[in-house]
Formats: C-alpha cells, structure tokens, sequence
C-alpha cells in the first residue's frame, strides 16, 4: 500500500511514498507531466458511473502519452527520504510542499492522523 504514487490526482503528484520495514520512503520526482490540454472533468467512480469513468480514464492515459516532461528545478529533486515513522513523513511532505512540489494535502494529513496514533500507542 502507498500513501500516493506519481498518478495520484490524475498525474499531478511528485512525490511516491509508502512505507517499508525500514519506515517511511519518499521518493521525490525529478520530473513531472506537463499536460498539452485540460484533463477531463472527474467522474467518481461507482457502479452507476463505471463507464464514464473507464472512458475518461482511458482519456486521461491517452493524454498523459502525449504530455510533455518538464525537469523540477527545485532543491531535493530526485531525493529519495526514509522517515522513522508518520509524523516525520508527514513533516517532510509540509517542507517538500513548501519548497513547490506538488503533495496532496489528504496524504500529510493521513500521515498527521497516524503519526497521533503511534504516540498513544507508546
């Protein structure tokens, strides 16, 4: 299980973390997707909407074929971290953010819930 990957918010993700038996990696992307056009509006997936949202999947990986790669001009580029537990992962997810890399909000603020829960299980 990852935290978020590279494809995570249709490709607008530049870090992949997951934890290992040595704890948090982070791997931060050197480059990212510039998309040429606008992606298609989201469609949540459920068994109503399953098609709709095959199709734009299938768009959206059509669109990211043609997308153009763009170097990250930003310190840590092509780093990878490993962080002790969550809340250091979590820390340097708010530092990567800050410095520009795109990291979803959601996935520091798992990591924030889980890092509360290993203190109290101390």
């Amino acid at each position: 299980m990852s935290y978020c990957r590279w494809s995570t918010d249709d490709f607008h993700c530049d870090i992949y973390a997951y934890p290992s038996v040595d704890g948090i990696v982070i791997h931060v992307a050197a480059r990212r997707a510039r998309f040429t056009s606008p992606l298609p509006p989201p469609v949540r997936l459920s068994a109503a909407t399953a098609f709709e949202w095959a199709a734009r999947n299938a768009k959206v990986s059509a669109m990211l074929k043609d997308a153009e790669r763009e170097w990250i001009d930003l310190p840590h580029a092509g780093s990878t971290f490993i962080e002790p537990g969550a809340a250091q992962a979590a820390n340097r997810l708010r530092e990567l953010a800050g410095l520009g890399f795109r990291v979803p909000q959601r996935v520091i603020d798992d990591l924030d819930a889980q890092g509360a829960r290993e203190v109290l299980a101390k």
